[in-house]
């Protein structure tokens, strides 16, 4: 189970270096106080969510903050169509790793009363 584990994080981590260029490239080509800003606020965010409770997804609060610094920069440079896809994935992710995350709790806790794991 802890290779399994393993080998999951490492498979998100190799493919982690696609989201990070798309967020730091692929919606709005940020530079000095457009980043500073678009973290900042990320931060803010993060932040106060963690007080209140409020479980937010680190990787779309940052791309939100990357889009909103570039919409008041720059509007005609943030990549819409890359932003339309974001927000696809993000509205069919949840209902998906919902039913998979329910899929392989059956399929492991039935596992784990047979075997003794």
């Amino acid at each position: 189970m802890r290779v399994l584990i393993g080998f999951t994080l490492a498979l998100g981590t190799v493919f982690g270096a696609r989201v990070l260029r798309t967020v730091s490239r692929g919606l709005y080509g940020t530079k000095g106080i457009d980043a500073a800003t678009a973290e900042a606020s990320s931060a803010v965010v993060i932040i106060l969510s963690s007080l209140v409770g409020a479980p937010v997804s680190t990787t779309a609060v940052v791309t939100a903050g990357v889009v909103g610094t570039g919409m008041v920069r720059r509007p005609h440079h943030v990549h819409w169509e890359v932003v339309g896809r974001i927000a696809l994935g993000y509205a069919l992710s949840l209902p998906a790793s919902m039913g998979v995350g329910a899929a392989l709790f059956v399929g492991f806790d039935q596992l784990d009363n047979a075997v003794g794991v």
